[in-house]
């Protein structure tokens, strides 16, 4: 069951018909990772226990880049596929997740990230109805400079 804690009143609902349709989809959740020690088992057990939650069957891709750190080790001792690579650039390390990724649906995430069954289920249903790319709900724990706050004016962050 999605916990209200899951519940973000500022994003619209999606009728409860399609987030249930959502739940038969398969996802490959790929983590972009360099020197993460203190923050990628958190990311990894949110991915985990929200795709739990969300009954869909899933895949978890930490792509590891040259990480001189724990990471690596923290990720597989979490149940990651984790996978090496040399690139020093998010970009190149998010496409190598997605050519090495097993379904089609693809959520991509930062290594300090966390997210809920919700927003799982709320971002397959759009991919479903055809959108091609779906953003998240961002909710930022402390205070950020004005600079960056403008130019998240134009999303929906909090």
């Amino acid at each position: 069951a999605i916990e209200d804690e899951d519940f973000h009143p500022e994003t619209p609902l999606l009728p409860v018909s399609t987030l249930a349709s959502s739940r038969n989809q398969d996802l490959s959740v790929i983590i972009a990772a360099h020197n993460e020690q203190y923050c990628i088992a958190n990311v990894i057990q949110s991915a985990i226990r929200a795709c739990q939650q969300a009954q869909i069957n899933y895949e978890l891709l930490v792509i590891n880049d040259a990480s001189t750190d724990n990471t690596k080790t923290i990720a597989q001792e979490n149940n990651a596929c984790v996978i090496d690579v040399n690139n020093r650039n998010i970009s190149k390390n998010r496409n190598e997740g997605a050519k090495r990724a097993k379904h089609a649906n693809l959520l991509f995430l930062d290594a300090d990230t966390i997210i809920t069954a919700r927003d799982i289920l709320r971002s397959l249903a759009l991919l479903s109805s055809g959108i091609s790319l779906v953003g998240p709900y961002a909710k930022f724990d402390s205070h950020f400079p004005w600079k960056d706050r403008l130019c998240t004016s134009f999303m929906n962050v909090k």
